[in-house]
């Protein structure tokens, strides 16, 4: 893969990764998809994959619960649990998940636009490339902002009613109030 192509799609903030595509992958630890999760990937503009990080964090997130609370381990530290199980996961294969991707990327890009010339191919490489901080930001904060406002106009309505409803929703989790 040419090394220019892969340079425009990381682009000037993520130069730092190019000797792994020099060399080869090798096992690494990222820090910032451990602890960012769904996030990173959001970030690194990979959309498909966060979903399914969300899909199999709640996923996992019942089996464990499932799996453990019925056996007397309290709720929380089924939780801690979790969350560090799925931490180490996402902070090793998050890497290797970028890595894999944006090589499959760049070739799907250069294939279908490798018949215009370098510079306009460079351009399209460095605008589906790189990271997106402002739309991460979008797709995470309209969805709270949005869920605050209408929790914050039920709770104007009926207080009494919003508590239940959120210590219902404890006891459906499986956490004991």
């Amino acid at each position: 893969m040419n090394q220019g192509y892969t340079k425009a799609f990381l682009g000037p903030k993520l130069e730092h990764l190019l000797p792994l595509y020099e060399e080869g992958y090798k096992i690494r630890f990222s820090f910032a998809a451990a602890f960012w999760s769904f996030f990173w990937f959001l970030y690194r503009r990979m959309f498909l994959l966060a979903t399914v990080v969300v899909f199999v964090f709640f996923w996992s997130n019942g089996a464990l619960k499932a799996a453990l609370v019925p056996q007397g381990v309290p709720c929380m530290a089924v939780e801690a649990i979790h969350l560090a199980m799925m931490a180490v996961i996402t902070g090793f294969v998050g890497p290797w998940l970028y890595f894999m991707w944006s090589k499959w990327r760049v070739g799907m890009l250069v294939k279908r636009f490798g018949h215009l010339d370098d510079i306009k191919l460079k351009q399209i490489l460095m605008k589906k490339g790189g990271v997106n901080l402002k739309g991460t930001l979008w797709l995470v904060l309209i969805p709270f902002i949005l869920l605050f406002l209408l929790l914050l106009v039920n709770y104007l309505q009926e207080p009494e009613l919003v508590k239940k409803a959120f210590l219902d929703a404890l006891l459906v989790s499986g956490c004991e109030v």
